[in-house]
């Protein structure tokens, strides 16, 4: 809104809209502090005349509801909650006694700590609301520009020009009140921030790229990787590594299914797109293969899981035992069950937030292709470590 408009109709709808903008801010406790703000606190000043003043509960309140409806900075409620009583009764009541006199009564309040100029002007306008507003941000900017110097000096300057423009906007019992003027420019300004906030319906690739971006970066902040975020410019792909890293999976995938080595072989031949979810929702989601694919049940499907996770490292269980003591071996056991379970876990979900089926294609966008090409040289080494062990074994 144009602080120089003279059209009385459109302060009265931006004022009127004040409260929907409150409560489409959603923000806890906001609609009820601003009702304690703009109705039980002037009523209850006012109960206690000829000696007016606040308690420190109110000013407390009060403080929540101006960093709740502006920026918040928990110091400045702090500060307030720890004033003593006494001393918050007796500025209040000095100030109160000032007015009109808005200088005066400003000083008189930013004698407490933590009480600046624009604290001690929302108290100000719960007392006078007719003579001095709250010097909040939005109004600030709308009367004099970008400047938010939260001085004395400027705060006389704002009420010299809402004042002007209340008598301009007032006639005979129709009033608007300087902080009704406030108020109308702050509903305006944040009308105007959540409209530009509403989703654009053609924009929407550009939503889903950056959905993505925040689902990388939720990623990395959870599991504590701060190694950084790659994008597709620079990412280098290793076509040797990439092919044997399908293969691996496409092997795995089948031995959970319980299908022989002839499927494993027809199934490179007919293998679906690497870009499907790692783990098929149903038996439709695979290409049909010429010899046939015959589904698994959800127990063996657990069961082949189970034994390919265990694998070899079960003949260990014993020794790791008789090294450690029962109690510290099971403990260490339920560990490593828990931390399998967490990466699984961790590999599905993120597998499908960057619709990727292979444990290379979420490094590389988690980290970029460094860190993928060392998992892929990572896997092949403990496949042929295994092929030995299952060797010496054998």
């Amino acid at each position: 809104m144009d602080f120089r408009s003279s059209d009385v109709s459109l302060w009265k709808n931006s004022l009127d809209a004040y409260s929907a903008r409150i409560q489409c801010l959603n923000k806890p406790n906001l609609v009820s502090l601003d009702d304690f703000y703009r109705v039980e606190l002037p009523s209850l000043i006012h109960q206690r005349n000829p000696d007016p003043h606040i308690t420190t509960l109110e000013l407390s309140k009060l403080m929540q509801w101006k960093l709740s409806r502006g920026k918040w900075r928990p110091r400045l409620l702090d500060f307030v909650s720890s004033l003593d009583e006494s001393h918050v009764k007796s500025a209040s009541q000095k100030a109160f006694e000032s007015l009109p006199d808005v200088s005066k009564a400003v000083s008189a309040l930013t004698v407490l700590k933590g009480v600046g100029p624009a604290t001690a002007s929302a108290v100000l306008a719960a007392y006078a609301p007719d003579v001095a507003p709250f010097m909040s941000d939005e109004a600030m900017e709308a009367v004099l520009g970008n400047s938010k110097e939260y001085t004395l000096k400027q705060y006389l300057l704002f009420v010299d020009k809402l004042q002007t423009k209340s008598k301009e906007l007032s006639s005979g019992e129709d009033i608007l009140t300087p902080s009704d003027i406030e108020r109308a420019l702050w509903s305006s300004a944040v009308g105007a921030k959540l409209l530009a906030l509403q989703p654009d319906p053609d924009s929407k690739k550009d939503n889903t790229a950056r959905d993505i971006k925040r689902k990388r970066k939720r990623f990395v902040s959870r599991y504590g990787f701060g190694l950084g975020l790659a994008t597709g410019a620079n990412r280098r792909p290793s076509a040797v590594l990439d092919k044997s890293t399908v293969w691996l999976f496409n092997c795995i995938t089948l031995s959970w299914s319980g299908s022989s080595v002839v499927d494993v072989v027809q199934y490179k031949k007919y293998r679906r797109s690497p870009q499907t979810s790692l783990l098929p929702h149903k038996h439709d989601d695979y290409e049909p293969l010429k010899v046939g694919f015959i589904g698994a049940s959800f127990s063996g499907a657990v069961f082949n899981l189970s034994t390919t996770i265990v694998g070899v490292g079960i003949t260990s269980l014993s020794s790791t035992l008789k090294q450690l003591g029962l109690i510290p071996g099971v403990v260490i056991i339920l560990m490593g069950a828990a931390l399998t379970k967490t990466s699984i876990d961790m590999i599905l979900r993120f597998g499908r937030a960057f619709k990727t089926s292979m444990y290379s294609g979420i490094v590389a966008d988690a980290f970029g292709g460094f860190w993928r090409t060392l998992l892929q040289i990572c896997i092949v080494i403990n496949n042929l470590g295994m092929l030995i062990v299952y060797m010496i074994i054998s």
